[in-house]
């Protein structure tokens, strides 16, 4: 796996048109740790209060995936390619 892959994220949330949901298939399991979290972020969203959702609802965010397929670069969302 790409080193970036192995911490917190959102499977293909960087994309055009992310996925509607991801899976998850498991060929070793490891005796410890292996840990996995699935998370509902319209929940997450629903618990914040009405002056946060105001707060985040200004805000504007570019998600690539610089940091799991190389950790440099970007991807550029006029061209729709990866820059290094």
């Amino acid at each position: 796996l790409p080193s970036g892959t192995q911490m917190w994220h959102s499977d293909g949330a960087y994309t055009l048109r992310p996925p509607t949901g991801s899976l998850l298939h498991c060929h070793i399991i490891p005796k410890v740790g292996g840990s996995t979290e699935f998370v509902n972020m319209y929940a997450a969203y629903d618990t914040l209060s009405e002056t946060m959702k105001r707060v985040v609802g200004q805000l504007r965010v570019v998600n690539d995936a610089a940091q799991a397929f190389g950790g440099s670069g970007h991807f550029d969302i006029f061209t729709r390619t990866f820059i290094k």
